[in-house]
C-alpha cells in the first residue's frame, strides 16, 4: 500500500493533554502536578505514549488514515519501532539517537528499513510507493 503519511518521533505533536504529560515528565513534575491540572482543566488525564497501541492509534485517527497508510520514524527499537509494528504500521528505524549497533541483533523487532540520517526518508518513502 502506498505511504500516505509519516509519524515522527516528535514527543506531544498528537494532542495538548500529550503535550502536557511530556512536559510533566521533561520538568519532573510529581503526580500531584498532574492531579491540580486535572483538577484545573475540569477533565481527567489519560497518560499513554510509545509503545502503547492506544498512542499510535489516536495519532492515526488524528490524521485520519489507516495503519497500513503510515510509515513510523524513529529511533528507539522498542517504544517507535516495536510499538509502531505491534499497531499494523510500517516502522523505519533512523541509525541517530538512541539507535545502537546492539539493535541490528534485537530478539523480536526488525524494522521494515533503517535510514543513516532523516535526509534519506524521501528517497526510502518513494521506494516504497
Amino acid at each position: 500500500m502506498a505511504v500516505r503519511g509519516v509519524l515522527l518521533d516528535l514527543e506531544g505533536v498528537f494532542s495538548p493533554a500529550m503535550a502536557t504529560v511530556a512536559v510533566l515528565r521533561r520538568e519532573g513534575l510529581t503526580r500531584v502536578h498532574l492531579a491540580a491540572l486535572e483538577y484545573a482543566a475540569g477533565a481527567t488525564a489519560r497518560v499513554l505514549g510509545k509503545p502503547d497501541r492506544a498512542f499510535f492509534d489516536m495519532a492515526l485517527a488524528s490524521i485520519g488514515l489507516a495503519a497500513g497508510e503510515v510509515v513510523m520514524v524513529g529511533d528507539d527499537i522498542d517504544a517507535d519501532i516495536g510499538g509502531a509494528q505491534s499497531a499494523g504500521l510500517r516502522a523505519v528505524q533512523v541509525e541517530t539517537g538512541k539507535y545502537s549497533a546492539r539493535d541490528r541483533d534485537h530478539r523480536s523487532i526488525t524494522p521494515d528499513a533503517r535510514i543513516a540520517t532523516i535526509a534519506d526518508l524521501p528517497d526510502l518513502l518513494a521506494s516504497m510507493g
